[in-house]
């Protein structure tokens, strides 16, 4: 019976092996199985041979010990051997494997937590690096504004002296004082760039622009910087080339303006520096151009000119150098260069024995050319012109031009000839030269003359001199001014910036002029005196405080705010006059940042404040003029308004008859348009401030398909602007393309009032 108990038990203990080979199996996979087979096959054979033996333990049974043996215990045995030594080399491997892969696990765990702690610092330094930036920003702002404000008062208070009664000493120390600050203010504004190009912020704006308006008007304003060195400086690009374009006019301005002011820095007294340039492709309504700015300098080095355009540096960077500057203009001309899509260089000057030729190219937008009337195409037909002392690019656009305009050129040698022979003789006066501004061959003559030179008033002075008409023209010399000088003769070109100041603004309401600096509100109220507006039309305030009591007891048809002021700020000040407007349901008044800080952030935070524009400190006489154009009437002198008026109201007429309108409903469409297309503007500039998209949209449509469009074609291309820039949500571009149709439509308006006027005074 002991037996039976001890087989019992062995027979326990093996099935319960049994049991547990069996649950380990579900943790094992396909290739750890093969040994496993035989253990459990060993398993069943001795639990087969365990129930035998338990049998043989009874009477009955004692015949099973050979079977038992055979076919249970022994056979069991042998398959455990053999399932072991399969199974178990695979338990150990499976045990390393675990092992293993609890270590990575835990290197995982541990990398994990590292990369955990790395990405909390990397937080961290991205938080500090945002408030690096933003500090950056917030300095660039302020030095911004700091500089800027008193370099707004120095430039304005030297233009407004430029009208002043000073003899020839002081005209000159007025000269130098402000050609050496605008050359700190492109100093500032290259120093700001490349700040902006650092933050990855510099950004382009694509506006419609004349390309040969620009290139004159840049050279025009480096003009004193090569006369000072004697330097000849010309911009021509051929008069038989489209230049009408879109793109970004002041980046383009700036990468004439460093690459001239470079070459003129480099070449000595007598030598000469020159702008021009043509278009090398036209593709899908795009044009690609080169330009070229050769100058007759001391050249750079082969070596150097790949340097010349990595940022701060300069070909003689001794402490004896002889040439002023950063090294950032070339950096961020290239900068530029390509953001237009273009690639810039440098080469020697093969026009010349010495000097250098910069060279690049940018991608411009086309714009449909205006053409110009029959009866202006030759306004010199059959002039006979002498040109004397011309030369080199110079020669070559005056002749273009002149010969455009129907004019016959001469360039022999003048005293070969007598002077009776030619309409006009045009001399050029170097700066080189020790000859006198007019040759004596012409001083006693009685032919017209024009003297091209850099010393205008010393010209003038040899002028009066002389018998026969001369008129001195400041160089460079545009087409405009030229052909200006050769139709109306004795006009004193040295007042040739303000002529525009002879017309006269006509206020429908005031001006508020909002700063904390008493200098900037003397100096603003100073210029626009200058413009024409009379002294109770223009209202101050050195805070926020008093701009809003002025407001709440008077009408202003704009505001120039300053942004920087103690207390109350201008983007609070904006802020609250909105408030006010809005509180009384009146019209909100157009506001314009008068600002030092033109940064990103700042225009985005004028916006935001309900401002409608930035004026950026320091301004000229010429972009202040253009602002207050958008939003008050400028009128010309009494002759010159009747001549004007009288022409604009036949255009009207004769449009109105074309259509097929009878005369007696002409009155009628001219009311019409009169009384609506002023508040069709005023409410699609609220719907555009306040972003209120459906209403600016159906507002923009009407104005798209107005009339007007039909009998004034300029208005035309600017109302379908405005209606793109409103589908597609771009509010600030919306905004300015509506200044522009507007800056458009004030002096159509003044001709349809005019109009209406005329015909009330015919009726009676």
């Amino acid at each position: 019976m002991s037996d039976l108990f001890f087989e019992s038990i062995n027979l326990a203990v093996i099935f319960g092996a049994f049991i547990f080979i069996l649950r380990a199996s579900t943790q094992m996979g396909a290739e750890q199985r093969r040994g496993w087979y035989f253990v459990v096959s060993g398993f069943l054979f001795l639990i087969a041979g365990h129930i035998l033996d338990i049998l043989d333990e009874f009477q009955q049974y004692k015949d099973l010990d050979y079977i038992e043996e055979a076919f249970g215990i022994m056979p069991g045995y042998i398959l455990l051997i053999i399932g072991f030594y399969r199974w178990f080399p695979e338990i150990v491997k499976l045990k390393k494997t675990e092992e293993k892969l609890r270590k990575v696990n835990e290197a995982l765990a541990h990398r994990s937590e590292e990369r955990r702690q790395a990405m909390v610092e990397l937080a961290k330094a991205r938080d500090h690096a945002e408030e690096a930036n933003q500090s950056k920003d917030a300095f660039l702002a302020t030095i911004s504004h700091e500089i800027r404000t008193p370099m707004n008062i120095v430039l304005g208070m030297l233009e407004l002296l430029k009208d002043a009664k000073l003899n020839q000493k002081y005209r000159e120390y007025l000269h130098l004082s402000s050609t050496a600050g605008k050359r700190l203010l492109f100093l500032i504004n290259d120093l700001l760039d490349f700040a902006q190009i650092d933050r990855g912020k510099f950004t382009l704006d694509h506006r419609d622009f004349d390309l040969r308006k620009l290139m004159d008007d840049v050279t025009m304003i480096l003009s004193p910087l090569a006369s000072a060195k004697g330097v000849e400086l010309t911009a021509h690009i051929s008069s038989q080339l489209p230049t009408s374009f879109r793109g970004d006019q002041n980046r383009l301005g700036q990468i004439f303006t460093n690459l001239i002011a470079n070459a003129i820095k480099f070449t000595p007294a007598g030598g000469s520096v020159d702008l021009h340039g043509g278009p090398i492709t036209i593709f899908d309504n795009k044009t690609e151009f080169l330009f070229e700015i050769r100058d007759t300098g001391v050249g750079i080095p082969e070596g150097k000119r790949d340097e010349i355009f990595n940022r701060f540096t300069q070909i003689d960077n001794s402490t004896s150098r002889n040439h002023e500057g950063t090294g950032l203009g070339l950096a961020i001309s290239k900068h530029l260069v390509r953001m237009m899509d273009g690639e810039i260089g440098i080469d020697v000057n093969l026009h010349s024995k010495s000097g250098s030729t910069f060279y690049f190219t940018i991608v411009l937008e086309n714009q449909p050319e205006t053409t110009t009337k029959n009866n202006k195409d030759l306004p010199l037909k059959d002039y006979k012109i002498q040109l004397h002392n011309c030369e080199g690019l110079q020669l070559t656009m005056l002749t273009d031009h002149l010969e455009k305009w129907g004019a016959k050129i001469f360039t022999q040698d003048p005293m070969q000839y007598k002077t009776d022979k030619y309409d006009l003789i045009i001399v050029n006066h170097k700066p080189d030269t020790e000859e006198g501004f007019i040759p004596l061959q012409y001083l006693d003559t009685k032919c017209q003359l024009i003297i091209l030179t850099d010393l205008l008033d010393q010209a003038w002075d040899q002028a009066a001199t002389s018998l026969g008409p001369i008129t001195c023209l400041q160089k460079p010399v545009s087409a405009e001014r030229l052909l200006n000088a050769i139709l109306n003769p004795q006009i004193e070109d040295h007042n040739y910036t303000h002529s525009a100041a002879k017309n006269h603004i006509t206020p429908e309401g005031s001006i508020l002029l909002v700063d904390d600096q008493a200098t900037n509100l003397l100096l603003t109220k100073a210029l626009l005196e200058k413009i024409g507006f009379p002294l109770d039309a223009i209202d101050i305030a050195d805070s926020g405080k008093i701009a809003l009591e002025l407001i709440a007891k008077k009408s202003y048809q704009l505001v120039l705010l300053d942004l920087r002021m103690p207390n109350m700020d201008g983007y609070q000040t904006a802020k609250a006059i909105g408030e006010l407007k809005q509180k009384k349901g009146s019209k909100p008044i157009p506001i314009i940042a008068f600002t030092g800080d033109i940064t990103k952030k700042s225009r985005r935070k004028c916006t935001q404040a309900g401002m409608v524009g930035v004026l950026a400190k320091p301004t000229s006489l010429s972009d202040l003029r253009a602002v207050i154009k958008e939003y008050f009437t400028f009128t010309l002198g009494d002759d010159a308004k009747r001549i004007e008026l009288d022409k604009k109201s036949n255009e009207l007429s004769a449009a109105l008859e074309s259509m097929g309108l009878p005369p007696e409903n002409h009155r009628e469409v001219a009311q019409v348009l009169a009384e609506q297309l002023p508040s069709l503007i005023s409410s699609l500039s609220s719907a555009i401030q306040e972003h209120k998209e459906e209403q600016a949209r159906a507002i923009a449509h009407v104005l798209k398909g107005s009339m007007a469009n039909v009998l004034f074609p300029t208005l035309k291309d600017p109302s379908v602007q405005v209606h793109k820039q409103v589908r597609k949500k771009e509010w600030r571009r919306a905004k300015e393309e509506l200044r522009n149709y507007r800056s458009i439509l004030n002096p159509i308006m003044n001709s349809i009032k005019y109009y209406l006027q005329k015909s009330a005074d015919q009726k009676e």
